[in-house]
């Protein structure tokens, strides 16, 4: 059974998913594109879904951490400023919104689910300082007790054992990372001299799968109890490493995601390395938990935002959703395009490109990223609204393998321009002259990315969208947050690439640049600051470029088509890209 009515599902995404540890319940985010935030949780019940909702408030989903007990109380984790506060929404039954537990002055806090049932949760809170420090969250008392600190930062903490006392996570310290075993009674860690990081754990054997090191994300158990004995786990022969999601109650089987181009399968390998291969619909796999009711995955469809398949021990698995899927004809499908040296695989939504008035090509961000068959709904609106849409993964998308993936490491805007502009060649050669040139719709690196392929090629494309733009990747590297700067540096961004385009810059290619443009940017954007779009902005009206239209969102983070105002971020795109729109050279609202 479920409570959710179906006017719910517009507007609205469902973020932060995550189980309970026996399986049971489930609780995520409801976002509306208001900004509304609402906690959803769920009883896993035979036969259905049984659903409620809570008001939360308003804010970034981003800060909100929602984590569902065994006994139906959620635990919420919540970002305000420097400090973190602690919540309860309590179980079915018990009416009213969620009360603060405690407040925290700490970096970072999560909370880290607990099979003890004296214990709602575990909470890891990390300080500036370079250390962690673990608290309680007492399931008589309601009340938060500091428990240990930890020198280093860890991450990735999951319960080792059957009484949830113990508890394996990776730590970083000294820069060294390396496993360790926190005892939560003894208040103690040991440290285990094991390269890689902890993917998944085995309470009823103690053993915990790390992943790595390596390009491959090897994947082994390890036994602390016997020396840190470590034995692989045969895997099945993939383009992309697996993704272990969920390990058997008895510890003899772990399933993984595997991602194959587009589309995510279902792998299950036991003890011997036999591996078995559930049918799951085409999308993709999220959260997952395997408890004796069976191992339940989540999957985002194309027509679906979210379908919940069970697997039982036989391994046949059973499909349902828990509430009304969205009223949609358009559905997504896989094609093959022309790239520079191969063919590409792309996402294709609505018309037939040959034959449609708009066609437009959508790059996704990242740059390691690519697109898939998860539900996507403003690709799924532009298709309703007569555009077809290609979300192509050019060189250096994901899912393809190593050879794919790192074609652009030292070579940003080479590779993956060269086959996006020989895609848009074979798509404009199909069309023909009596139809309109390809668009382009691109989001952060995607927006860098249709920047340059309208500056390479000024006169082949109808029209541009770039939504969070940077302007090189040098000044991402000067000014971008440290995560980023990091990310530039490993992906060695800043090399350049030696051909007649000259160096990937777009202040120095602005006058290029001579479509229709639109460029958008959220005011609160975390990954990309926005003085990049502005001071773009500003070149290209010091170049005389009179069709440009500079938005600015507020409110919004990197996430445009899914942080608070993405309704009005996707009216714009829509009567941009549609043609309803005139250009102009107006921001909307104050400058931050």
């Amino acid at each position: 059974m479920t409570s959710l009515p179906k006017e719910e599902l517009s507007g609205s995404r469902r973020l932060n998913f995550r189980f309970s540890p026996n399986g049971t319940r489930a609780t995520c985010l409801v976002a509306s594109a208001d900004g509304r935030l609402d906690v959803e949780t769920w009883l896993l019940i035979q036969g259905g879904v049984r659903v409620r909702r809570v008001r939360f408030g308003t804010g970034s989903a981003a800060a909100v951490q929602p984590l569902p007990t065994d006994g139906g109380a959620v635990v919420l984790v919540h970002a305000s400023g420097s400090r973190r506060e602690v919540g309860l929404l309590p179980a079915e039954g018990r009416t009213g919104p969620p009360v603060t537990l405690a407040e925290l002055d700490c970096r970072g806090l999560r909370a880290v689910p607990s099979t003890d049932p004296e214990t709602l949760a575990w909470l890891v809170a990390i300080h500036g300082t370079g250390r962690s420090a673990l608290h309680r969250v007492d399931a008589a008392t309601r009340s938060v007790t500091p428990m240990m600190e930890v020198p280093g930062l860890i991450a990735g903490e999951r319960v080792l054992s059957e009484d949830g006392w113990l508890l394996a996570a990776d730590v970083v310290a000294d820069r060294r990372r390396r496993i360790g075993l926190i005892d939560l009674r003894r208040r103690s860690m040991r440290l285990l001299d094991a390269p890689g990081r902890v993917a998944l754990t085995d309470p009823a054997g103690g053993r915990v799968l790390v992943a790595g090191p390596g390009d491959r994300d090897r994947l082994s158990w390890i036994d602390p109890s016997n020396e840190g004995e470590r034995v692989p786990l045969p895997l099945p022969d993939t383009a992309e490493p697996p993704r272990p999601i969920a390990v058997s109650p008895d510890g003899g089987a772990v399933a993984l995601a595997v991602t194959t181009g587009i589309r995510d399968g279902l792998v299950v390998c036991d003890r011997t390395g036999a591996a078995s291969r559930p049918t799951v619909p085409d999308g993709v796999i999220g959260p997952a938990a395997w408890s004796d009711a069976g191992l339940r995955v989540l999957l985002s469809t194309p027509q679906d935002p979210l379908v919940l398949a069970t697997m039982d021990r036989r391994l046949n698995v059973a499909v349902g959703s828990p509430g009304p899927r969205p009223d949609t004809t358009t559905d997504a499908r896989g094609e093959r395009f022309p790239g520079e040296v191969g063919d590409i695989e792309a996402v294709v939504y609505g018309p037939d490109w040959r034959h449609s008035r708009h066609a437009l090509v959508a790059l996704h961000g990242g740059p390691e990223s690519h697109w898939n068959l998860a539900n996507r709904p403003f690709l799924r609106h532009l298709a309703e609204a007569g555009i077809a849409v290609i979300a192509p993964n050019q060189r250096g998308s994901t899912g393809y393998g190593a050879a794919h993936r790192t074609a652009i490491v030292g070579a940003w805007g080479g590779p993956d321009l060269a086959d996006v502009l020989r895609l848009r060649a074979a798509v404009a050669d199909q069309r023909g002259d009596r139809r309109e040139a390809p668009m382009l719709l691109g989001t952060s690196y995607g927006a860098f990315l249709a920047l340059l392929a309208v500056a390479a090629e000024p006169h082949a494309w109808s029209r541009c969208a770039a939504l969070a733009p940077f302007t090189s990747a040098r000044s991402l590297e000067r000014h971008g947050p440290p995560q980023i700067r990091a990310q530039v540096r490993r992906l060695r961004g800043l090399r350049a690439v030696d051909d007649e385009l000259g160096e990937r810059d777009l202040l120095r290619l602005s006058d290029r640049i001579r479509v229709p443009l639109l460029i958008g940017h959220g005011r609160s954007d975390e990954r990309v600051p926005p003085s990049q779009s502005r001071a773009l902005a500003d070149r290209l009206r010091a170049t005389g470029h009179d069709r440009l239209s500079y938005r600015t969102y507020a409110g919004a983070g990197h996430h445009l088509l899914d942080d608070p105002g993405a309704d009005r971020v996707e009216a714009d795109l829509l009567d941009f890209l549609c043609g309803r729109s005139a250009p102009d050279h107006l921001t909307q609202g104050p400058q931050p």
